[in-house]
């Protein structure tokens, strides 16, 4: 009964009967010949999703470089950034290239 309580999807399919006996012969008119199935379909997973602990390792890596790349490039004086050849206003466009790449 516990199942039942998580978030599920419960579809019902109506299936041609297939055999011939006298059941099909019972069922109500609007299934004569039909059976009909029900499953649950969960929507929480018992497995762990260790892929999506990596993917979001890595994107928490990639922010952490963007950020402090940023915050680097943002400390220098206009004259370390002219000689680095960058000027202030693409100091987010070199730290998004270097966290993310082109």
């Amino acid at each position: 009964m516990a199942a039942l309580l998580s978030p599920a999807i419960v579809q019902v399919q109506q299936l041609p009967h297939l055999s011939l006996d006298s059941a099909a012969e019972r069922c109500p008119d609007g299934f004569r010949g039909m059976s009909q199935m029900a499953y649950v379909l969960s929507t929480r997973s018992t497995e762990r999703p260790s892929g999506l602990f990596a993917a979001l390792g890595a994107a928490l890596a990639r922010r952490r470089v963007y950020s402090r790349t940023l915050a680097e490039l943002s400390n220098l004086s206009d004259r370390d950034l002219a000689e680095l050849g960058i000027s202030r206003l693409s100091i987010a466009d070199v730290a998004r290239e270097a966290a993310y790449g082109k």
